[in-house]
């Protein structure tokens, strides 16, 4: 059965994953009991570079739109992969123009069976496995055509869970995003689901982040300029390493920014764990580093430090400021993940407020715009984690607090509801 490795946005690690599994990180992989086991690139950036937009529009010709050709396209790729990986010298595809040609023939398709059980064959002799990382399919088939990334993905996925007796030595881990992964049609997807996991940071690990970062990140001058060398040093002495305690994970946190910003504020844990989520609860790695970037640049700013008992003096004033260049940057990694979806909540910017109603959104369509597009688009945002349902019952939503700086959203209705009475 297939590895696959699901998420819902950019930034959550999905690609770290990858860098790890394909480039030769011994330090890490020798934990891992990895000595036999040989990791290589199935699909990439380094990959689309040779198998272009072009090539994946005449490979989808030429299978006449079938899943099975498609799975036997990726069969084809495999054998092409491993072959050059392995430095067979007598190689069944030339390159990669030839294989495009003739991967939909039955004929090479037994062909190409034959040869990665021959491959498999020599990897159990060896006690030896292979397996294939597949990463940036949501680039490779973007959301611009929608049908042509729904069978390139089903059909890798299930050629993989057909064969997974077959190449008992050829494996493969697919990194796939959530919403895309519920589009997929798969025979016995529930017995995927069994070796499915999902790249989620809970809240001890977004909090040791943080402090990982603030530990590390600094220069010694920078340090200094904050006061905090002394507190480093301290740190140093135990190799870096962040307290699995999560009251001491909190303790610390509040040392650093203060336990509230204000009288009326949830604790400081508590507030970074719902500024810097989407809609769906998830914060990102890539958020929390430019959240404490943004965080320890203004400390660094200032002229004169306020003696208090937390470090970060300069937070309490310029909070607003942090989560905003935070939004922008959480806004900028949403486009890249849904580049078509712009459309959808510029609608929500001219609302011009956080939550809002299903008939304040329609209004921001022409006129005889369908009510089941407009579902469609709100299951989008819902989806990919930029908004949730507020009320159910009144048809109201909510934008996810990263976004709102982005966006200018106001924060809540009270001045428009105001001004709707008048």
């Amino acid at each position: 059965m297939p590895t696959v490795l699901k998420n819902t946005a950019k930034g959550s690690g999905k690609s770290t994953l990858f860098e790890m599994f394909t480039k030769p990180h011994r330090g890490i992989l020798s934990k891992l009991n990895t000595s036999k086991n040989t990791y290589i690139a199935g699909y990439s950036k380094k990959i689309m570079a040779d198998i272009t937009q072009d090539h994946i529009s005449l490979i989808y010709k030429n299978s006449n739109k079938e899943t099975s050709d498609i799975k036997r396209f990726w069969k084809c790729l495999t054998l092409f992969q491993l072959e050059n990986m392995l430095n067979i010298s007598n190689k069944y595809f030339d390159c990669f123009e030839d294989l495009s040609s003739k991967f939909h023939e039955l004929e090479v398709g037994i062909d190409v069976d034959r040869k990665l059980k021959e491959i498999n064959i020599e990897q159990l002799k060896d006690e030896k496995i292979i397996t294939l990382v597949y990463d940036e399919l949501d680039v490779a088939f973007s959301d611009s055509d929608l049908v042509l990334r729904k069978v390139f993905i089903t059909a890798l996925v299930s050629f993989w869970q057909d064969n997974i007796y077959k190449f008992s030595q050829i494996r493969s881990k697919v990194l796939l995003r959530n919403d895309i992964f519920q589009t997929l049609e798969i025979e016995n997807k529930t017995h995927l689901d069994l070796n499915r996991y999902e790249l989620k940071w809970n809240e001890k690990e977004i909090l040791s982040l943080i402090l990982n970062i603030f530990i590390s990140a600094l220069t010694h001058d920078e340090l200094d300029a904050i006061n905090l060398s002394s507190i480093i040093k301290k740190k140093n002495n135990i190799s870096n390493e962040v307290s699995d305690d999560i009251e001491e994970i909190r303790s610390a946190i509040y040392l650093i920014f203060d336990r509230k910003l204000s009288g009326n504020r949830p604790s400081m844990d508590k507030f970074i764990m719902t500024r810097l989520a989407d809609a769906k609860g998830l914060i990102t790695p890539r958020v929390i580093y430019k959240f404490m970037s943004e965080s320890i640049k203004n400390e660094i700013a200032l002229t004169t430090r306020v003696e208090k008992k937390h470090l970060f003096t300069s937070f309490e004033k310029k909070n607003i400021d942090i989560l905003r260049e935070v939004s922008k940057h959480k806004l900028e990694e949403y486009n890249a993940e849904y580049p078509t979806y712009k459309n959808i909540y510029e609608k929500l910017q001219k609302i011009g407020q956080r939550i809002f109603t299903f008939e304040e959104l329609k209004q921001q369509y022409p006129r005889k715009t369908s009510i089941e597009k407009i579902n469609s688009d709100l299951n989008k945002l819902e989806n990919s984690g930029f908004i949730h349902v507020h009320d159910e019952r009144k048809k109201k939503f909510q934008v996810a607090y990263i976004y709102l700086f982005a966006l200018n959203l106001k924060l809540n209705r009270s001045n428009t509801d105001k001004k709707a009475k008048k």
